[in-house]
């Protein structure tokens, strides 16, 4: 698998079914020094995207978990041994997780929060302005 460029793993290891033992999948097996690869250029990520096309994304990855939920659901259920119906739940919450996430990035580009920070502030105190940008890796 790569992942970062040239980095491979050549190991992986299998994900069982809790009650079955079955193997649900293989998947790799990264390194230590991978993952703190990994996490480095995370970390250094700067998002150029507006709120608006933040939306979009989150609101096409929304769709594509809402048309595919129950295939979702079945691999959540194998991995996790939960009920479907306890996964289902989960695949909705996640889509509305994303659905509010999209709701969320249109209204903090559309949003002046000064006013929230300045009612009753003496006017002749230096003007305060804020800024709303997105957090790094946390």
């Amino acid at each position: 698998m790569t992942t970062l460029g040239n980095s491979f793993s050549s190991s992986s290891f299998s994900v069982l079914n809790p009650y079955t033992n079955d193997i649900i999948d293989t998947v790799p097996n990264f390194s230590e020094s991978m993952i703190a690869k990994a996490l480095n250029v995370a970390s250094r990520f700067q998002c150029k995207l507006t709120g608006d096309e933040r939306a979009d994304i989150l609101e096409a990855i929304a769709q594509n978990v809402d048309a595919e939920k129950e295939d979702f659901a079945r691999l959540i259920s194998l991995e996790s041994g939960l009920s479907l119906k306890n996964c289902t739940k989960e695949v909705s919450r996640a889509f509305s997780c994303l659905k509010l996430g999209a709701v969320q990035a249109r209204r903090i580009e559309a949003t002046d929060y000064t006013a929230e920070f300045t009612e009753n502030v003496d006017p002749s105190l230096p003007k305060l302005t804020v800024i709303s940008e997105p957090l790094d890796l946390i």
